[in-house]
């Protein structure tokens, strides 16, 4: 399973200490196995933050 996070920046390693703490669920990571959603995510978050869009991918077996 690949899941996606849109972003202003790359993303190197998930700090948590980075997040808002007021988003929907609460300070978190937030992931989406759905690359266009991410995607817009991505394109949101550099126009509201500046910066440019971007994708991060994380590689899951479905044990997992």
């Amino acid at each position: 399973m690949i899941l996606y996070h849109g972003s202003n920046m790359a993303i190197d390693g998930i700090d948590l200490n980075r997040c808002r703490p007021y988003k929907d669920f609460g300070r978190g990571f937030y992931l989406t196995d759905i690359r266009e959603q991410a995607q817009r995510m991505a394109a949101r978050t550099a126009r509201m933050f500046s910066g440019n869009p971007s994708l991060t991918l994380k590689k899951r077996s479905r044990a997992n």
